[in-house]
């Protein structure tokens, strides 16, 4: 998944919110699984995170073609999402809520997803 925005919002309970096209396969995976990972990528990994913004999991198998590449990943122990080996920061979420925002021209509405960390 490649996120447009990532924000810290607490630490006691850890919420992060993320910001994603609204009608994209992740928001919709993510609405449908209640879990996803959020690996804040390393300055190294610029190649696979301009290759997940640019390809869509309905499309292409983004985790096998990354694997290809060199590219490591690791399930969560607690929820089974895959997170990034090498991140910088690791963390397993579940969905609280979601809300649709804001409008761009030419572009979708965003969906922001406000989750709990899981485990870290």
């Amino acid at each position: 998944m490649a996120a447009e925005s990532t924000h810290h919002l607490s630490y006691s309970p850890g919420i992060i919110s993320v910001s994603i096209g609204n009608n994209k396969t992740t928001a919709n995976n993510i609405s449908a699984t209640k879990f996803f990972g959020v690996s804040l990528a390393s300055e190294n990994q610029q190649t696979l995170v301009s290759f997940a913004g640019g390809h869509s999991g309905d499309k292409i198998d983004k985790i096998a073609a990354l694997k290809e590449i060199g590219f490591g990943f690791t399930r969560g122990k607690e929820t089974g999402v895959y997170l990034v080996d090498g991140a910088v920061l690791q963390a397993e979420c579940k969905l609280v809520n979601h809300i649709v925002t804001g409008w761009r021209p030419h572009s979708v509405h965003w969906r922001s997803c406000f989750c709990q960390v899981c485990r870290r």
